[in-house]
């Protein structure tokens, strides 16, 4: 029984963590090309670009560049902070824990993203792709220890029954 309680909590993390990874990106370009409408720009978004899973391609630049590439990363961050926000007020622990490595992975990316646009691109992945990886890799830590701590206290709570 203790064995299945891990293997579910454990896979409920693993499956919605990569949903949220996944979608992520699309959700982060919609948002750029949103904001490049609302600062008078057009443009459209492409999957699987040179260098990015998904890129927003500008036809018409937006009236304040920085604005527009701060724009993807902190409002996907925000909004993914609004869900783990609900995930922790309805002590759904793996979707607050998985939502953790988004979050973290979105700010950062969107703060480099902001500060570093006019960077050529070479150099701008050159630094923005470790930035990325040292956020994900510090928020699945943190996960991990949300979701071990839970597990033991759910395991506690069970045996003590």
């Amino acid at each position: 029984m203790k064995k299945s309680i891990i293997a579910k909590s454990v896979a409920t993390f693993i499956i919605i963590g990569l949903i949220f990874l996944i979608s992520s990106a699309g959700i982060h370009e919609y948002i750029h090309l949103k904001v490049l409408s609302l600062l008078g720009g057009d443009g459209y978004i492409v999957l699987l670009s040179e260098y990015t899973a998904a890129d927003t391609v500008i036809i018409t630049p937006p009236s304040n560049y920085t604005l527009y590439a701060l724009s993807g990363g902190i409002f996907t961050a925000l909004m993914f902070l609004a869900l783990a926000y609900f995930a922790w007020s309805k002590k759904f622990t793996e979707m607050f824990a998985a939502l953790i490595p988004v979050i973290l992975m979105e700010t950062f990316y969107g703060i480099f993203e902001g500060a570093f646009w006019s960077l050529p691109v070479e150099q701008y992945m050159a630094f923005a792709y470790p930035i990325v990886i040292g956020a994900g890799l510090t928020g699945l830590y943190i996960s991990i220890y949300i979701l071990y701590k839970d597990l033991k206290q759910k395991l506690l709570s069970f045996s003590v029954r």
